[in-house]
């Protein structure tokens, strides 16, 4: 009498199937955490451009333009809340290495969840956006 072969899954092939589902995770964590990066910094810069067009205003309002953060409370906009703020911060005038953005700029702050490296981002009083990874 022969043995009759009972019906499921070996151990190499469940091993096989836990190896695959990890190579994927691993595939979409990274997917994942790029996309909500991109988001942050979709968020920031809509808020620069706030900033931007709120300096402008000041602008034609006092004929001065604003170059320090004393003075941010004199803009008639309101400050993001604290959830995104602790992913930014944000600043009026030029980037310490003024290599960047002559009217306000956006540093990066909290790395807990992504390998990024720190960035600015800024924006100039024609609306270019400049970014740079080095700080």
């Amino acid at each position: 009498m022969g043995m009759k072969a009972k019906p499921g899954f070996t151990l190499l092939e469940l091993v096989m199937v836990l190896i695959i589902l990890g190579i994927l995770i691993s595939l979409g964590e990274q997917v994942y955490f790029k996309t909500v990066e991109r988001a942050r910094q979709s968020e920031a810069l809509k808020y620069l451009g706030q900033i931007r067009m709120a300096l402008i205003r000041y602008y034609a309002e006092h004929a001065v333009w604003i170059s320090s953060d004393a003075y941010f409370n004199s803009l008639d906009i309101t400050p993001p809340d604290q959830s995104f703020a602790r992913y930014f911060e944000f600043h009026l005038g030029d980037t310490p290495d003024t290599s960047i953005a002559d009217v306000c700029y956006a540093n990066r702050t909290s790395y807990q969840l992504t390998r990024d490296q720190p960035y600015v981002i800024g924006i100039n009083r024609d609306g270019t956006i400049e970014n740079t990874y080095a700080m």
